[in-house]
């Protein structure tokens, strides 16, 4: 009994943040844009009309400057735009990043 009380707290607890975060699969690079006066860059995917369900109907994803591969994740997305290969995976965690989805992995 102690252990499905636990279990149904845990998924509870847990819920928001799984139903917060959003994957895209096989979609290529629509735009970038360079970092202004926020410490991020941001980015569109072709065919991608919201980037996480926490911004409903925002098709930017942000890449925080603190963000533990952010110059390998720039130079990916700056890649991937000039050749026009698409991503294998994008994934957001329900986080904010500059007003905007929060990338917290990206696959090539």
């Amino acid at each position: 009994m102690y252990f499905r009380v636990v279990l149904a707290l845990l998924a509870a607890y847990l819920a928001p943040a799984i139903a917060w975060s959003a994957v895209h699969l096989n979609k290529t690079v629509a735009v970038v844009h360079s970092p202004d006066s926020r410490e991020c860059i941001f980015f569109q995917l072709d065919g991608v009309a919201e980037a996480d369900p926490i911004t409903p109907a925002n098709p930017w994803f942000a890449v925080p400057k603190t963000h533990n591969g952010y110059k390998e994740i720039v130079a990916a997305l700056l890649m991937l735009r000039a050749t026009g290969a698409p991503l294998q995976q994008v994934t957001t965690g329900g986080a904010l990043a500059c007003g905007y989805p929060a990338v917290s992995n990206l696959s090539l």
